[in-house]
């Protein structure tokens, strides 16, 4: 940005995010990260475009490479969660329809019931060991007297 920002006053990026949250979070990110003021988020064929211009006072920073970029393997791995967020979310949203309510339940319940069962054998597992303690015979080993 700031390479362009050197012979214009206007920038404008192209992003392949698919829904508007995601993309006018990163506007902002970009928007606070560059110093830059978002003129405006414009859908295109390809993705959305983000228009930032510079401002009338802009001074390009002494180094344009910021102390806390992401290595390509980390923004890989940040990509790929974000995606993956992006299609749980859309595919798994829980909204006020009541059929979801009844899955919520639904899943409630179940997890209640595993949550008993786990209970119920972690109390037999103790009363098991509780039993064993009972029976096993205390050996008293009797030291000779150091001489």
């Amino acid at each position: 940005m700031h390479l362009h920002w050197k012979y214009r006053e206007v920038v404008k990026l192209i992003t392949k995010q698919k829904t508007m949250t995601f993309v006018e979070d990163t506007a902002r990110l970009l928007e606070y990260e560059s110093g830059g003021i978002l003129v405006a988020i414009e859908r295109v064929p390809k993705g959305y475009a983000l228009i930032y211009y510079r401002g009338k006072n802009y001074h390009r920073p002494i180094s344009l490479r910021p102390r806390n970029l992401l290595t390509k393997a980390k923004a890989l791995k940040r990509f790929v969660a974000m995606q993956r967020h992006e299609v749980l979310s859309s595919t798994y949203s829980f909204s006020c329809c009541p059929i979801n309510e009844a899955w919520k339940l639904i899943i409630m319940c179940k997890m209640m019931q595993a949550l008993s069962q786990h209970i119920f054998e972690l109390e037999h597992t103790i009363k098991q060991l509780k039993a064993e303690i009972v029976c096993t015979p205390f050996i008293i080993l009797a030291f000779p007297p150091k001489t």
